[in-house]
């Protein structure tokens, strides 16, 4: 009998997850275990992005976020991979049903949004996870960093941004004392710093540049922080 969790967990950790995703779900048998317990998977598959910040469509971006996270945990134990990767392949899931048209001042057009997708995805990962060999404590880690994968958005380093937060030590220990009731939050903002990288990595690179800045000024913030 084929061990379909033990493959997926092969291909998500894989040098080419898209390549290797798509060659595996042309198979009967692993798109219907995949759809079994994760049919937001061909909602995603079937859900353009029209939006200038992406270059994907949705299935395609979580894929590829999963590479570049595979990339940036290369050095970490097999276990933390793997939830980090398996993190990435859940991030996005609830795009589809939170799919909206709106003009957009910005881009002076209508694109497409996703407001409340992590909240959503965070809700598809709550009943996917069990399914997948996660601990208790794991599934904890992994829905909590889904739910805030899009914290960065909100964040600022201008002090005269009354629009959105700002990111500095108090906001930090705040955040790093909500994560130590689940587990280490000095681990857990470090790992968000990498899902949140990963993200803007497989979106549009015109547009990600001062947000990876932000991302990376948050990770060595917390890597001075006490």
């Amino acid at each position: 009998m084929i061990d379909y969790i033990q493959r997926l967990d092969e291909i998500l950790l894989s040098s080419d997850v898209t390549e290797d995703f798509f060659n595996a779900y042309d198979e009967k048998e692993f798109r219907d275990y995949i759809l079994g317990i994760i049919p937001e998977v061909e909602d995603c598959r079937l859900t353009p992005q029209d939006n200038p910040w992406h270059i994907y469509d949705c299935i395609h971006h979580i894929l590829k976020s999963v590479e570049e996270i595979n990339k940036l945990s290369s050095t970490l134990p097999h276990d933390k991979r793997r939830m980090l990767s398996y993190i990435m392949f859940l991030h996005d899931l609830g795009k589809p049903e939170c799919k909206y048209r709106e003009f957009s001042p910005f881009h002076q057009k209508e694109v497409d949004k996703f407001k409340g997708h992590n909240i959503a995805s965070e809700k598809i990962a709550r009943r996917v996870l069990p399914c997948l060999n996660f601990s208790s404590t794991e599934q904890e880690i992994m829905s909590r960093l889904i739910l805030d994968h899009d914290i960065f958005i909100s964040l600022t380093l201008d002090s005269m941004d009354e629009k959105n937060t700002l990111l500095d030590e108090v906001f930090l220990k705040k955040l790093r004392s909500e994560y130590d009731k689940i587990s280490c939050g000095k681990e857990m903002i470090r790992y968000l710093v990498m899902i949140g990288t990963a993200d803007n990595m497989a979106q549009n690179p015109l547009l990600t540049t001062k947000s990876l800045e932000l991302i990376k000024t948050m990770g060595e913030m917390n890597d001075r922080l006490d």
